[in-house]
């Protein structure tokens, strides 16, 4: 998911915890469902056009009881990790973003990018697989008719070229696959996120990220007629821009200094801050 921008770019200082960054944000995402077949998805993780009341909201994350003490601990600490998982990802989002501008910012801040090349190296690297699954699931679906669907279906060929982000075909197929489509929006503007990076600096193009982020979660929700939870797990790229930009702007800080980085991750100050905000949801 996350590569060298274009071939001609020499690789940067290859950063191991990443790996394992991108490994704990698959284990996130794999417990959230095995702990939403158990207990439900959470209202809190998931704001949709049908949302209860808040009590109803609230009533859901009360403490489960249980027959005695221990059970009662592992059983609620475990909803309540598994309910979190949900954002691994916006860790895939980050490290994302954090990948195509280290390989970049270890070069030159002045770097421009090849967007032929950066193009069709995103093209190659996405779109073979992913078509491969489309033909995949027609096979096995149909043999099993589990959830048929046609070839003819005009929202098989809307996915096929990408167009997910169209509310009637957001969950077509396989309903996990609109993280895919959202990678490639964010990949389509990376050329361009990555000029205005170096035209702001970080803390303005952090800024401009996290308000383009709030007004466009906003207008998605309280202005157009659209599903609220397709907008807010990024129907379009703009209501996950800050996650990306945050991992853009997190390689630009830390540019020649890998040390820098080695150090921060191996703070405690820094994974107490970053479990409490993932303990904040």
């Amino acid at each position: 998911m996350v590569a060298d921008p274009t071939p001609s770019i020499a690789r940067a200082p290859r950063l191991p915890w990443l790996d394992a960054m991108r490994g704990l944000a698959i284990l996130m995402i794999v417990l959230y469902h095995i702990t939403i077949a158990i207990y439900g998805t959470p209202w809190f993780a998931h704001p949709r056009n049908d949302w209860p009341d808040l009590g109803v909201r609230l009533a859901q994350i009360r403490p489960l009881p249980q027959e005695n003490l221990p059970a009662f601990l592992l059983a609620n600490l475990f909803r309540s990790i598994g309910w979190l998982g949900y954002q691994g990802t916006g860790v895939f989002l980050v490290i994302s973003g954090f990948g195509l501008t280290w390989a970049l910012v270890n070069r030159s801040r002045e770097a421009e990018i090849d967007r032929r090349a950066f193009y069709t190296r995103r093209f190659l690297r996405l779109f073979p697989l992913y078509w491969v699954g489309h033909f995949f699931f027609l096979v096995f679906n149909n043999l099993a008719n589990w959830r048929p669907f046609s070839p003819l279906d005009p929202r098989f060929a809307l996915s096929l070229i990408g167009l997910r982000f169209l509310p009637e075909v957001f969950h077509f197929i396989s309903p996990a696959w609109w993280f895919i489509v959202l990678i490639m929006q964010l990949y389509a503007v990376f050329p361009f996120l990555w000029m205005a990076l170096q035209r702001l600096g970080l803390l303005r193009f952090w800024a401009g990220a996290v308000l383009i982020t709030a007004v466009s979660r906003g207008i998605g929700f309280f202005l157009l007629p659209v599903d609220r939870e397709m907008w807010s797990r990024g129907l379009l790229f703009p209501s996950r821009l800050a996650e990306f930009a945050l991992g853009m702007g997190l390689a630009w800080w830390a540019a020649g200094e890998v040390s820098r980085i080695e150090g921060l991750m191996r703070s405690p100050r820094a994974w107490a801050g970053m479990l409490a905000i993932y303990g904040a949801g």
